[in-house]
């Protein structure tokens, strides 16, 4: 039978000290420095207990955690992804380490605006705090939170809503209704539905702009029902509301751009006008790929 490699007393000293330099810098939001300190520690436990042990994953995982909060978005989930290796060998899936390794990678994700992968991390998470840490953790209302946070930046208010309410239900188990925690989700939900109000009336206001006058009201208000509905049952409401309020607003800036041009240099032919509008429609509408594409070629330059 092989023995389980552990650290002579100078080594765990060694990396106490690590440790407690690394978590100090961490503090004082010092990243690099952070990050130096738990490398060194990495190379010992490395050395000392091999790749696969716990110890290992625990400080795979803290690197995975510095290396995001410093933006280094890549080197994070490279961290976090050796980390779930490590310790889907060492405790398995079931294991609330792992479920905050994966917590670490929906963040990662989220932040790349991946946010599918991201949902798929955090519901991941989810099942395993339920299961090992229970229903009325912190742990737990925080990935509710983040599953909350996801549905809201994918459109899909229902689900968003319902998350911050099981999470309110968790807050306020833990510590009350007054704790800041709880006034924190209480603001989120108010702060989803102050959003879709937002934007149901500003689409409604552009529509009954642009028809003529017997379709405006009616269609203003088709808007605000559809609004509602987005809210509360059907995301895909939603998205088409905010797909028609991208491409009015769209319309407008090149009916703006149209009549700036006509002030300044004379009536703009006819054919111009048509290839603008329908141009501004196309990037209304087209906006979110585009913008996810952008973000994507951003996010992949190196750094």
């Amino acid at each position: 039978m092989t023995a389980t490699p552990t650290h002579t007393q100078p080594q765990r000293a060694t990396i106490a000290s690590l440790y407690a330099s690394g978590k100090e810098a961490q503090a004082h939001d010092e990243y690099a420095t952070a990050r130096r300190y738990f490398q060194e520690a990495l190379q010992v436990q490395v050395a000392t207990l091999g790749h696969m042990h716990a110890d290992t994953a625990q400080t795979l995982s803290i690197l995975g955690n510095v290396a995001y909060r410093e933006g280094a978005l890549a080197t994070a989930r490279r961290y976090y992804q050796e980390a779930l290796t490590v310790n889907d060998v060492v405790h398995g899936r079931a294991h609330p380490e792992t479920a905050a390794i994966l917590h670490g990678l929906g963040l990662v994700a989220a932040a790349e605006y991946c946010f599918p992968q991201a949902r798929s991390y955090f519901a991941d998470a989810l099942k395993i705090r339920e299961a090992t840490l229970g229903r009325i953790h912190q742990d737990t209302g925080d990935t509710i939170h983040q599953l909350a946070r996801v549905a809201a930046a994918e459109e899909d208010y229902p689900r968003a809503r319902q998350a911050y309410q099981d999470e309110l239900a968790i807050r306020t188990a833990l510590a009350g209704a007054d704790h800041a925690e709880a006034v924190f989700t209480v603001y989120d939900m108010s702060n989803l539905a102050r959003n879709a109000r937002q934007m149901t009336g500003w689409c409604a206001f552009l529509t009954f702009i642009w028809l003529p006058w017997p379709m405006r009201v009616v269609a203003a208000l088709g808007v605000i029902g559809l609004g509602w509905f987005g809210y509360k049952q059907q995301p895909r409401a939603t998205i088409w509301v905010h797909r028609l309020l991208r491409v009015l607003l769209a319309l407008t800036i090149v009916r703006f751009v149209l009549s700036g041009w006509q002030i300044a240099w004379g009536a703009v032919p006819l054919g111009m006008s048509l290839l603008m509008l329908a141009i501004g429609a196309f990037l209304g509408f087209a906006w979110p790929w585009l913008k996810s594409d952008l973000r994507q070629l951003f996010l992949s330059r190196p750094r």
